[in-house]
């Protein structure tokens, strides 16, 4: 990131923090039903950007990894604002909300159900009914995701983790997830409010178990 003037480096410094989970004390988390996994090595990923996380959780949903960065890169391409600077590899800046909620989402390799979810998604932050800030309402934000059709109990528990920093979420229908729990007998309202970092233990733990499927 380059700053225009020096009063802007503590605004970065803090997204660093948020980004990287820096302000989480680890020993606050009982290990209770999940000793068979370590939650004190885990952080909750963050974002710069809960919008264009919240937009590559949806195009995540059922494919792989690698087909959801396909279909981000593409999108990025067609609707993104085009940038020259001193990194060769960022050529396009992501689009913004009032764009997406007017784009041709058509021919980008993802189904027209989930571009009309983006869609969807974007003219609520556009018309501020929806706040995918760390300061919203949790229990509301989740609410108004879940009546977005095409979004999924899996999709808003992932958009809860990734840009709400709810410590308590936790996508009990990730089918790597469901494996943990029967194979470890866990009990992961027990937790509470920490399962989000049970989520991330069992994905570092279970990474063998990883599958093409994945369940919205």
């Amino acid at each position: 990131t380059q700053l225009d003037q020096l009063s802007d480096l503590r605004l970065v410094i803090e997204s660093v923090r948020r980004i990287f989970d820096l302000g989480h004390n680890p020993h606050h988390i009982e290990q209770k039903s999940s000793k068979q996994l370590d939650l004190h090595k885990v952080r909750i990923p963050g974002s710069f950007d809960p919008f264009e996380s919240a937009v590559g959780v949806i195009l995540g949903q059922l494919v792989t990894t690698e087909q959801g960065q396909r279909n981000m890169a593409k999108l990025v391409e067609r609707h993104g604002t085009p940038v020259k600077g001193p990194l060769p590899l960022l050529t396009h800046l992501f689009p913004s909300a009032e764009v997406l909620s007017q784009a041709d989402l058509s021919g980008l390799g993802f189904t027209r159900a989930r571009g009309e979810s983006i869609k969807a998604m974007a003219s609520l932050v556009v018309s501020g009914e929806l706040d995918l800030s760390q300061t919203t309402d949790i229990v509301e934000t989740r609410k108004k995701l879940l009546a977005i059709k095409g979004i999924g109990p899996w999709t808003v528990e992932m958009i809860a983790l990734r840009c709400l920093n709810d410590t308590d979420a936790f996508p009990a229908t990730d089918l790597i997830i469901l494996r943990a729990v029967e194979k470890f007998k866990l009990r992961p309202e027990l937790l509470g409010p920490w399962r989000a970092y049970l989520s991330l233990a069992i994905w570092k733990s279970q990474a063998h178990l990883l599958t093409r499927k994945k369940i919205k």
